[in-house]
């Protein structure tokens, strides 16, 4: 299977369980972060949109200049949908010779890394399932219920037992 093929499954697969996760988090605990140190809940939703706008650019600019800009709490879910969507539609026009052109990330103007449109978005792919993994963290503290992710979740009813034979 080709790599934009499977990139790109992974990518719809991933994202619907990030939705999930997102739509979880309370909208009244999103300041919420269980050390000073760490982002808050919000930072971490936002960063899950805005990074999906960066993987646009690459794909259509060939780099993505990120910038800290304070995250619109009412538009995080609606961003990350409609990213998600253009970055599979953009992803699926690309070729492959595309596919394996050198993109750049830029902070702020400054160049930080280059890598392949490839390499980038698999790259952002697995950090967003590592925000998403963080958030998951916060959900129960926050008063939250965790959503199943790759298997059921104790906060869903039938909880663990599909996963007790295994204990």
């Amino acid at each position: 299977m080709p790599s934009r093929k499977f990139y790109l499954e992974r990518l719809n697969i991933e994202s619907e369980v990030t939705r999930q996760v997102l739509k979880a988090l309370p909208g009244n605990r999103l300041d919420y972060k269980p050390d000073e140190r760490c982002p808050s809940a919000h930072q971490l939703a936002w960063l899950l949109a805005y990074e999906l706008q960066s993987n646009l650019d690459v794909v259509s600019e060939g780099k993505a200049n990120w910038k800290n800009i304070p995250p619109p709490l009412d538009e995080i879910l609606r961003a990350y949908t409609e990213n998600v969507a253009k970055l599979g539609a953009g992803v699926e026009k690309l070729d492959e010779k595309t596919w394996e052109n050198k993109a750049q990330f830029l902070y702020e103007g400054q160049l930080i890394a280059e890598h392949t449109v490839r390499e980038f978005l698999w790259l952002t792919l697995f950090d967003s399932i590592h925000h998403r993994g963080q958030i998951t963290a916060y959900l129960r503290p926050m008063g939250g219920k965790v959503p199943a992710i790759y298997g059921p979740s104790a906060d869903e009813p039938g909880g663990h037992g599909a996963w007790r034979s295994l204990e």
